[in-house]
Parts: C-alpha cells; structure tokens; sequence
C-alpha cells in the first residue's frame, strides 16, 4: 500500500500527461527506488525503515487479519494463509504501476485525441471511460463496488466484535448473545455513521492512498512496538504496554495536527519509523520502572527463542509446508526488487 501511494502521488506520469514542459524518461517509471530528491517525497530508505512498521501492525495486530487467521482449522494453515496473502500482495503494486504507465505511453502517442487525466488520482477512471465499452464498464465498475463493501462489511465486523466482546463481554461475563448481537448491530450502525463523518478529511490529501497511509503511520508505531516488544521480551509488562499505546497515540496525535495544518509535512514512512522508536523507548524504560512478573497464561505467547518456529512441526509438502513457502515468498521478492531497483 505504502508503494502504491508513492507511485499514485508521484509526479513523474503527471508530467507527461499533462503536457508539462519536462520530460520524463518512461523507464524510470517501473523503478522504485528512489533517493531522497524525488518528488515523491519516500526515499527508499524510508520505505524500507517505514513499511515494516505499518505491515507488523496490519498483519499481526489489526483485527481484521487477526480475526480470520483464528478461524483457520489449525496452526498450519494459520501460517500458509497469510503467506499465501504475501503472493497476492505483489499482485496490487503492477495493478497500480502498470496502468499508469499504459496510460503515460498513450497520450504520448495521442491515442485519445489530446485528452488526458487531470491528476494522478484520475488515471484508472480516465483509462477506463475512454478504453473500455459499454458492458466493461459497468462489471469493472460492479467489481470496485463489490471489493469496496467488501472491505467495508469486513472492518464494521471487527468493530462489531472488538466491541462486543472485548469492552461488553469482558467487563459483564454474563451479558446474554442476544444482547451481544445488539451491541454489535448499534456499533454497525455507528461506525458506518463516523466513517461517513469522517470521510472529508481525505479530502486533504492529493490521492486517498496518501491518506490512508499517513493516518496508518501515526497510529501503527505504539501498537507494533508493544506487540514485538511483548512477543520478543519476557520483561515486558502490561502497565508499559499500556503507557506504551498511550503516550505513543498521542505523539502520534501532534504528529498530525502538524501535519494538518501544514506546520511540517514530512515524509510519513520516516515519521513511522521515528514513532516506533520512541515508543521502544518508552516501552524499554516504564518496564524497568514498573516490572511485572510473566504470567503463566502469557507463557506461550512469549517465544523463548528466534528460532522456535523453525523447530516446530511443519506439516505438508512442498508450498503446503510453510518453511519452504517462507523462503519461496522471500526469493521472489528478492527477485522483484532486483528487477525493479
């Protein structure tokens, strides 16, 4: 996601389309790594410190992975899922990139007539409306529909959930399904009104891609740092983790409210990784001011060595074993970065 916002922001393809006095040689276009001058604004350095601290949060922490991967049958396939993910995770960044480019390619040819996007964010509606019949349209259109409820009815879910059980049900164990039920269907309701609310403020940001990524940056550092924290150090105690989230969410906060109001605009996968680091700080130092024995419930959450999930039983064969689905994942992605370097 984080590279997809880079290239939908990126001015390069925006250039050439609209007809910009600078030109941009095109193979640029499908490399990545950038240095700190572009005009995107992400060097590569901050992808690589940044990304991490967004992907641990999303897929170790948010509740929407986290609900799907406990459905799993067992552990094997808890772990093949997410792999699998990764193969598909590759998929989006040439959805983004690709089109782009075409589209570059073709008003530099004048295959519309003169006609060009007027922005980034424009590029797939303007492919579409003018390369696509009538019928095309329309499935193309069904399809962003049906993968945008999806996305949606999946978040509300978790809310639903999250709240019911983890803030009603923990606090009153004996609160009846039918009541659960209810609780998650006002939470339904009300989160989609919030979200609504809320929807403005994508507005101020030139694609919703950068949006959502800078929001992410400022509230993913506390929860990552608390979750490697609690996983890697037998140490960590739950009032640092607590003290952890809110102090991190609140530097997280002014973060924010500077970025908003334009005081600094930095580069947000930068900021994430500043962010994490703060909040190691923080976790490291109220450990030691507040320690905590570990409890014997919190025992198996809490690896005792780096090496533990490779001496556990793999199960399966070939990509249905996950260590050799682990290392195939990160071949091609070496492969990719060689490639598109």
């Amino acid at each position: 996601m984080a590279l997809a916002a880079t290239l939908a922001s990126h001015p390069h393809p925006l250039a050439a389309v609209a007809g910009s006095n600078v030109t941009w040689g095109t193979g640029n276009f499908l490399h990545m790594v950038r240095n700190a001058s572009d005009p995107s604004g992400l060097a590569w350095y901050s992808i690589i410190l940044g990304y991490p601290v967004l992907g641990i949060w999303y897929w170790c922490c948010d509740q929407t992975i986290v609900q799907r991967v406990l459905a799993a049958k067992d552990e094997r396939h808890a772990r093949l899922g997410p792999l699998f993910c990764a193969f598909l995770k590759i998929l989006p960044v040439f959805f983004f990139v690709l089109p782009g480019v075409i589209c570059v390619g073709l008003v530099q040819q004048n295959a519309f007539g003169g006609a060009a996007p007027q922005s980034a964010a424009d590029t797939y509606t303007f492919m579409v409306t003018h390369l696509l019949p009538v019928g095309l349209k329309g499935l193309v259109a069904a399809a962003m529909l049906a993968a945008a409820m999806q996305t949606c009815s999946a978040a509300l879910n978790s809310t639903a959930t999250l709240v019911a059980y983890d803030l009603f049900k923990r606090h009153n164990p004996a609160i009846g399904d039918h009541q659960l039920v209810t609780i998650g269907k006002v939470t339904t309701v009300l989160g989609t009104v919030l979200a609504i609310v809320c929807s403005p403020l994508f507005g101020h940001y030139t694609t919703i891609f950068e949006g959502i990524n800078k929001l992410i940056s400022y509230v993913a550092p506390p929860i990552t740092a608390v979750f490697l924290l609690g996983v890697f150090w037998k140490r960590a105690s739950s009032k640092s983790a607590f003290l952890t989230l809110v102090t991190g969410m609140a530097l997280g906060l002014v973060t924010f409210l500077l970025d908003w109001n334009n005081i600094y605009r930095g580069d947000f996968m930068l900021i994430a990784f500043l962010l994490l680091v703060a909040c190691v700080v923080i976790m490291v130092a109220t450990t030691f001011l507040f320690p905590e024995p570990l409890k014997a419930e919190a025992k198996p959450l809490v690896w005792e060595d780096w090496r533990e999930p490779l001496r556990g039983e793999a199960g399966g064969r070939g990509l249905g074993n996950y260590r050799v689905l682990t290392v195939t994942v990160l071949a091609v992605f070496a492969v990719l970065y060689v490639i598109f370097r």
